[in-house]
């Protein structure tokens, strides 16, 4: 079952630029004050350079570290995401993907999709699926009554399969962003995110 915000994510292209889903998609915008007070530790991540692979050109526009993700689903209730053990954070990214030599490339954003590292060996985190909270219900998702002036302050996801005009797929040209979010021990410095959904990219200093 899919809870996914209804903002979906942002589609880019070289032509029309933005193209909001919904309307509620300048709010990330008008809600920049607010991420501010978030941590905005990125460690050694290149934010605001773009990686290539073979098609695609990966950016991270920024990073924050919080305890909880609070968003309105599809279906209308109230999620409230936290770290699932005792002494790690939540660690929301802000992802730009854009195809620059296919034709088209098919993708799915899942746990699967990318990886975010840091230093040590062992210091690897997949992204929460944000698309489908059926596996993580009653471990660190909660439903709540009403709303929270924080709601949807990381929203759009970037999750799921991409379309673009209602066509499975990111035409070459074509750019989406939207927020991962990963969960790591407090103070993990961060070295590089791997990118496997559709191509690898490794973004990194």
């Amino acid at each position: 079952m899919s809870a996914v915000p209804s903002k979906g994510y942002w589609i880019q292209d070289r032509v029309r630029g933005v193209l909001p889903r919904s309307p509620l998609l300048v709010l990330p915008a008008l809600l920049l004050p607010l991420l501010l007070m978030a941590c905005t530790d990125s460690g050694s991540l290149p934010i605001g350079r773009g990686a290539k692979g073979d098609s695609l050109i990966v950016t991270i526009e920024l990073v924050q570290r919080v305890q909880e993700i609070r968003f309105l689903g599809t279906d209308g209730v109230h999620y409230v995401v936290t770290p699932q053990a005792n002494g790690n954070e939540l660690i929301a990214a802000r992802i730009q993907v854009h195809n620059d030599e296919a034709t088209r490339l098919l993708l799915t954003v899942d746990d699967e999709a990318a990886e975010l590292r840091g230093f040590g060996r062992e210091e690897r985190y997949a992204p929460l699926d944000m698309y489908d909270l059926d596996s993580l219900m009653g471990t660190h998702v909660r439903i709540e009554e009403e709303g929270h002036p924080s709601e949807d302050r990381f929203v759009p996801f970037l999750a799921g399969p991409i379309s673009v005009g209602g066509v499975n797929g990111l035409p070459q040209g074509h750019s989406v962003t939207g927020w991962m979010v990963f969960e790591a021990p407090q103070g993990t410095k961060l070295k590089e995110l791997r990118w496997g959904a559709g191509d690898v990219v490794y973004v990194s200093n």
